[in-house]
């Protein structure tokens, strides 16, 4: 936070079940009192499956983990959380190396903050026509309404970047 006339160390965030080589951090997000964070190498649906996990800011205490998200079809090596993005009141993770299109197409993956506070699936995002190889995810932000990922080895590698923008649902 910033104190006068400089910054200081507000608050120190670490998963509840962090283990070593998770890679808790290395993405991060914040908007408002809230705060995504990715953990790419976290391995609850197995090797590398990894995770994203949200922290609000709480009065009086500072910040807490308020969620840990996971992929509801995750499998081994698929990276979800390699990036993460917050909108209000839902959040985009991308799993770059998804094999849903092929070996390594990626995906990015939508939750939606429900009404008792809890974050639930409402969409996987996949690449119009995408193959192995895309890694759709590996860039991610949101704008409004809008989630923006970059497929950089799509269209025989020179890389594309597709928008999503939502009215009733994620089209």
């Amino acid at each position: 936070r910033w104190e006068a006339d400089a910054w200081l160390l507000d608050a120190r965030l670490i998963a509840d079940d962090g283990e070593i080589g998770d890679m808790f951090g290395v993405s991060v997000d914040i908007k408002g009192d809230r705060i995504i964070v990715g953990s790419w190498f976290d391995n609850d649906a197995g090797s590398n499956s990894g995770s994203a996990y949200i922290f609000d800011r709480t009065e009086g205490t500072g910040w807490e983990q308020a969620a840990k998200i996971v992929m509801p079809d995750a499998q081994a090596e698929d990276v979800f959380g390699r990036t993460v993005a917050l909108g209000d009141e839902f959040c985009a993770i991308g799993a770059p190396l998804d094999d849903d299109q092929g070996q390594s197409s990626g995906s990015v993956v939508v939750f939606d903050r429900d009404s008792t506070g809890g974050w639930s699936f409402v969409a996987k995002l996949a690449h119009p026509g995408g193959g192995g190889g895309d890694q759709l995810g590996l860039s991610l932000t949101i704008d409004g309404d809008r989630i923006l990922a970059g497929a950089p080895w799509s269209n025989d590698g020179r890389g594309e970047v597709h928008l999503w923008e939502r009215f009733a649902a994620w089209t």
